[in-house]
């Protein structure tokens, strides 16, 4: 992105959008937590992406109010439910400060625009019925949340047998059911006030702004030396995780 090369696609890309300005560029934290990093890394790296495309976005000539409209995140969510609750938590309070920096206009452009999706890396092909308890307590942590849109791929997607219908379906019908029979589309913000997620939220904001700003003082999350912190720090928390 700090090339002349991609800044001049960039300005070409949007040039096409004509004014109208939708999410073109996706921060992806979902597969950095895939290979295995753990909550302030996949938070700091997507919080160094996205400063990197704003910077880019600005460069090309839009404001701050309209390069923010064209960042989409999509996050991982894992099996630690209040964890999950409080990191997705945290990414929005983590954005919304960093994009106050730049002096946004619009009361909209504090606000991120994030997915999630359902990981793989805790499924068992083995045993069906617990990986349908994990996706249902998965989906709810990022519905409570409140993430814009939850990817729900069946649990045994990585199968070389394929897909069964009892995954496919339930893939589809999780979310559903929370919303028609638990009632999750009824309360706007549950988890406000309480106090384990905040505190978990507040120590995990410290934790992330740090690692985010030890990767801007490495020149941004594009430079080498700074996807070599990203790289070694996943490594090391993926093999923890195997000794595990």
């Amino acid at each position: 992105v700090n090339d002349d090369t991609t800044r001049k696609e960039l300005k070409s890309i949007i040039s096409t959008l004509n004014g109208n300005y939708y999410p073109i560029l996706l921060v992806d934290g979902y597969s950095l937590q895939q290979c295995g990093a753990n909550i302030t890394e996949e938070l700091a790296f997507c919080l160094a992406t996205g400063n990197e495309y704003l910077i880019s976005l600005m460069d090309a000539g839009l404001t701050i109010d309209q390069a923010v409209a064209c960042i989409h995140f999509k996050m991982g969510v894992g099996a630690h439910y209040f964890q999950e609750i409080a990191k997705l938590k945290s990414f929005k309070e983590l954005w919304s400060a960093l994009v106050s920096e730049y002096h946004p206009k619009e009361s909209s452009s504090y606000d991120c625009l994030m997915s999630a999706q359902i990981g793989s890396l805790n499924k068992s092909l083995a045993d069906p019925y617990t990986n349908l308890l994990r996706q249902t307590t998965e989906v709810m942590s990022a519905s409570i949340a409140g993430v814009y849109r939850i990817a729900v791929l069946p649990y045994d997607s990585t199968s070389e047998n394929g897909t069964s219908q009892l995954s496919e379906r339930m893939a589809l019908n999780i979310s559903l059911i929370l919303k028609e029979e638990s009632y999750f589309d009824q309360v706007i913000n549950p988890i406000n006030g309480s106090y384990s997620v905040e505190q978990l939220s507040a120590t995990i904001n410290e934790k992330a702004w740090d690692l985010f700003g030890e990767i801007d003082e490495k020149g941004g999350v594009f430079s080498e030396e700074a996807l070599q912190i990203v790289r070694n720090n996943v490594v090391a928390t993926a093999q923890k995780r195997v000794i595990r």
